[in-house]
């Protein structure tokens, strides 16, 4: 029986490698390899060189691409360190050099994925006439989070409304937290700090820095929800008038919800309950939902939220709580 040697020579009739040579061996009635004698061992597969080519099974249906981008399909007969004999439906018996064996391409990379993520979002509104006033806020939202080493998150926002010329509302909020994990369990120390300035309430400035654990309750897809508990110090600014530190505990908790690929729902609250006064305790509440405007994976949202702050005790001349609510433009990066 008759094969003939398959040799990956580049075409230069812009037929493909494969066909001319093919068709030059089918047509030699000299063989260039014989087949193996009758009696000997033939194994059952063979290796191309280290990452070059899968192994081939006798029997099997292989598909080989050649070094010089050429392709040779059929039934593989023998399989050889040095050569596959395959079957080809229309060439017959074809002899494959395994240096002729193109190595598999190489995977292509899976997409890195930064561990920063943020948001930042806009609102206004306006009137001109028989009243002239503005009404803005802006807040942005930087998260980071490895897996590994720290999770982190800085929040601020500012509200500024004017009617006529004057101040009717000038508030802002910061705070920032770490998150450290651990090796040896699912708990996450974390120090936090946050600062508040209102120009409308009987204190100017609000300190406060806090101090425990943090931990995933529930973490899926499109679910998550933390939860943190820690002790806290706080104080209130009036100028250059400061009061003592207050002590305080802290209960917080984070959720996000994926409703669909384009569609968010986030909350977030920290309560701060008082060590020292009976009765007395501050929340910190955020609620937002966010819409993705145009295509898929498009940065700018639509955004619809809620901010509310509470003192059960804040002092002379100022309201329990403080409620905005907004709508507005922002962009995720």
């Amino acid at each position: 029986m008759v094969t003939h040697t398959v040799r990956s020579i580049p075409s230069r009739l812009g037929l493909g490698g494969a066909l001319p040579v093919l068709l030059a061996a089918a047509l030699s009635s000299a063989p260039t390899a014989a087949q193996a004698p009758t009696g000997a061992q033939v194994p059952t597969t063979a290796h191309a060189p280290t990452g070059a080519q899968e192994e081939a099974v006798v029997g099997s249906e292989v598909t080989i691409g050649l070094i010089g981008g050429d392709v040779v399909s059929g039934t593989v007969l023998e399989a050889h360190g040095d050569r596959l004999v395959i079957s080809h439906p229309l060439f017959g018996m074809l002899t494959v050099p395994v240096i002729e064996i193109a190595p598999p391409p190489e995977p292509e990379p899976e997409p890195e994925i930064s561990p920063w993520s943020g948001t930042f979002d806009f609102s206004a509104k306006g009137s001109r006439g028989n009243s002239k006033n503005d009404q803005t806020r802006a807040s942005i939202e930087l998260l980071f989070d490895d897996k590994e080493t720290t999770r982190d998150r800085i929040y601020a926002r500012t509200r500024k409304d004017r009617d006529d010329g004057d101040d009717t509302a000038n508030n802002s909020y910061a705070v920032v937290r770490r998150e450290w994990y651990l090796e040896e369990t699912e708990w996450r120390p974390f120090v936090q700090a946050s600062m508040e300035w209102d120009d409308f309430t009987d204190w100017r400035r609000q300190q406060t820095v806090s101090a425990g654990g943090a931990y995933t309750l529930i973490d899926e897809e499109q679910v998550e929800l933390n939860g943190r508990v820690g002790f806290a110090l706080n104080r209130k600014l009036s100028g250059d008038e400061a009061d003592g530190w207050q002590k305080e505990l802290l209960l917080g908790g984070d959720w996000r919800w994926d409703i669909t690929d384009g569609q968010r729902f986030k909350a977030n609250m920290d309560i701060y309950p008082s060590l020292e006064e009976r009765g007395d305790f501050r929340t910190v509440t955020g609620l937002s939902y966010e819409q993705d405007i145009g295509a898929d994976e498009t940065p700018w949202i639509f955004k619809l939220g809620f901010d509310h702050r509470y003192d059960a005790m804040p002092g002379d001349d100022t309201k329990k709580g403080d409620y905005d609510y907004y709508v507005g433009l922002g962009y995720r990066f």
